[in-house]
């Protein structure tokens, strides 16, 4: 069980860098970046938010999840790939 713990806190952790990297990243190319709720789906106790991230005004990437937070994220490490 402490395995897996540790292994979904790792995980946990890319995941929240990622908004960070992808902000250095940016700042560095004199660019600008947008979190976006782009849709809004489910019920109140069980939403799933798609949010998309925006540099220079175009959508680089897109995610969904559970909070917008972790949909920014998610979206985040997407645009990543694209920008590295």
């Amino acid at each position: 069980t402490k395995n897996i713990i540790n292994s979904q806190l790792t995980e946990n952790k890319k995941t929240f860098d990622s908004k960070g990297k992808l902000q250095t990243i940016i700042q560095k190319n004199k660019q600008t970046i947008k979190y976006k709720l782009i849709d809004e789906k489910g019920p109140d106790h069980n939403k799933e938010f798609l949010v998309g991230v925006f540099i220079n005004n175009y959508k680089t990437a897109e995610a969904k999840a559970s909070s917008i937070k972790e949909a920014e994220q998610k979206a985040a490490q997407k645009a990543l790939k694209s920008v590295s």
